[in-house]
């Protein structure tokens, strides 16, 4: 049996490490607690998951995708990927295979999980409300930081005689992004060189704050 047993040695070590698994482990699943509670959190809530599986696993690769819901409306997810390994990671719908086609595999657990759900909507759990204060806007950001668990910094914006509170930072894949707690979150390709606050104020601009003043701020 020593030809048998160097034989297996000699195929052991030809092949990756990765071909010898009979079934690769996902990754972990990982509730958000608190910005599930967020109005349109969808982004807060992807970015913290990438940070929080990094932080537990470095060998996982992370990135924020943009999917559309059936009503054409956007939303964010997760994509873990690790070799020939790729799953995506919703806060409603969990851990599944993105296949080649991230959307189309997006779609497929969607309607799947209506069938099982039927009587649910997928956010029946968040917030439907926006936040219609001032005040309820600085909460909601903070915990917004608080889940982000990065360098963040918050804005006091002043438009007229609307007043609320935003917090933008750097997204885990390099994206620059503002989440508007009335609104929901913005990602943008906007070259890390401009200032947080230039930034900022773009993105408030596309969203149709034209002659907005950001005139407080606090960093994290």
């Amino acid at each position: 049996m020593d030809w048998f047993r160097a034989f297996l040695v000699s195929l052991a070590l030809a092949l990756p490490l990765s071909a010898l698994r009979l079934a690769a482990d996902p990754p972990p699943i990982l509730p958000d607690w608190e910005t599930a509670q967020l109005f349109e959190g969808c982004a807060v809530q992807a970015d913290s998951y990438a940070r929080r599986l990094q932080a537990l696993d470095r060998t996982w690769e992370v990135q924020l995708l943009t999917l559309k819901l059936p009503n054409g409306s956007k939303h964010s997810v997760v994509l873990a990927s690790r070799g020939r390994e790729r799953y995506l990671r919703d806060g409603t719908l969990g851990v599944f295979p993105a296949d080649v086609n991230p959307q189309a595999a997006f779609t497929r657990r969607l309607k799947a999980w209506r069938n099982e759900h039927p009587l649910t909507s997928p956010n029946a759990s968040r917030n439907h409300q926006p936040p219609a204060t001032e005040a309820a806007t600085a909460a909601a950001i903070e915990i917004a930081a608080r889940g982000l668990a990065t360098d963040t910094q918050r804005y006091l914006v002043v438009d007229g005689e609307t007043r609320f509170w935003v917090v933008s930072w750097t997204t885990v894949d390099g994206q620059q992004a503002l989440y508007h707690p009335r609104i929901g979150t913005t990602l943008t390709r906007t070259s890390p060189r401009s200032s947080r606050e230039a930034i900022a104020r773009t993105i408030l601009h596309t969203l149709g704050f034209k002659r907005s003043t950001l005139i407080g701020s606090s960093q994290r």
